[in-house]
């Protein structure tokens, strides 16, 4: 779901699913047919019916992040592949289904490892402490730490059962930075490195992230591609080795080529009109409300109008700084000359495109 072929005068897509607030849509592939650029045809290629409408899931205008900055969407177990928990599993704590917490073979071979190098290779915590660590602790590396969070990891194993306490692990572990925004959860993971939602995610996929978490800096594709390869391998040999994967899968895992998100810096589209809705907002929602129960807000906004009228505003006002010399000096003097474009469906009201500032140089 979510990806598409395009031809000469057609496209096929698999539409992804999606939850509107009038009902969900479930995702299925359709063809859409053209002629001297207009529509001519739309037919859903499972059933071959024909389609008068259909819908695309809408494009996301903007996060509101709370101050500690993190982008996060919650997922459930069942949301989550079995090829993304074995890889996990396999390459961060290999025994975490049979431990209580603490995995004492995990310590001892982390302790000689450090041993051997005279200095902390390896920390021999299992995913129940990396969970206690990130959740409650800091990463600070003292021994009153560590073995606060050896006691908490007990106390949450007593507490909690294992799918539990992985669930809540996949949804906290860190992967990077987008701008200035933490990337945090396997969900928003999978959106940026792949711009698929985690449960379409292949089983190369899952090793990469799965890789990943160990140093997000170090083994981001974004950052370093060959050593993307040879981290998601390893954790692809450490599966085939725990027999999570078969040889066909291995194989067939190991010649699958890396294809990456496009990276897109724009984390905040129409800033204007993401500051008028806000204030909108706050007339039925709390600024604590909107910042921490992960609404999804619907606008009328149309991206495509939006772009467009960004792109009217910016060459006017260039325009205008061309024809009034004396303009352009302001802006070099710290004065900036700035505009306002507003697109209204007149039959109701709508916000189309919303656009406001100066020039972006």
């Amino acid at each position: 779901m979510g990806e598409y072929i395009r031809g000469a005068n057609q496209v096929s897509i698999f539409l992804h699913s999606f939850s509107y607030p009038s009902g969900d849509i479930d995702g299925v592939p359709i063809q859409i047919s053209f002629a001297e650029r207009k529509i001519t045809s739309i037919v859903r290629l499972d059933n071959q019916e024909v389609l008068k409408t259909v819908k695309l899931e809408p494009e996301l205008v903007a996060s509101i992040f709370d101050e500690k900055m993190e982008d996060r969407t919650l997922v459930s177990m069942t949301d989550i592949p079995d090829a993304l928990l074995n890889a996990v599993v396999a390459v961060e704590d290999e025994r975490f289904y049979s431990h209580h917490g603490v995995d004492p073979i995990g310590l001892a071979r982390a302790l000689l490892v450090d041993l051997v190098h005279l200095k902390a290779v390896q920390g021999g915590s299992t995913l129940t402490q990396q969970l206690v660590k990130n959740y409650f602790l800091t990463s600070k590396k003292t021994f009153g730490r560590k073995l606060n969070e050896m006691v908490m990891a007990l106390i949450l194993e007593a507490r909690y059962t294992k799918e539990e306490i992985l669930e809540a692990y996949l949804n906290e572990i860190y992967f990077g930075q987008r701008g200035a925004v933490s990337v945090t959860g396997v969900e928003e993971a999978a959106k940026m490195f792949f711009s698929k939602s985690v449960s379409q995610l292949s089983i190369a996929e899952c090793a990469l992230i799965a890789g990943v978490i160990r140093s997000p800096g170090e083994y981001s594709p974004f950052r370093n591609i060959n050593k993307a390869y040879d981290r998601r391998n390893f954790v692809l040999k450490m599966m085939w080795s725990q027999d999570v994967i078969d040889d066909r899968e291995y194989a067939d895992a190991k010649k699958e080529k890396i294809i990456l998100s496009p990276v897109n810096n724009r984390f905040l589209r129409a800033p204007y009109f993401v500051d008028f809705i806000q204030t909108q907002l706050k007339s039925d929602y709390s600024t604590d409300v909107l910042k921490s129960e992960g609404l999804r807000i619907f606008t009328t906004l149309d991206p495509l109008a939006q772009d467009i009228a960004e792109e009217a505003l910016q060459k006017h006002l260039e325009k205008l700084e061309a024809d009034k010399p004396k303009l352009k000096k302001n802006r070099e003097e710290g004065k900036t000359l700035e505009g306002v474009f507003v697109a209204v469906q007149p039959q109701t009201g709508a916000i189309r495109a919303f656009v406001g500032g100066g020039i972006m140089k």
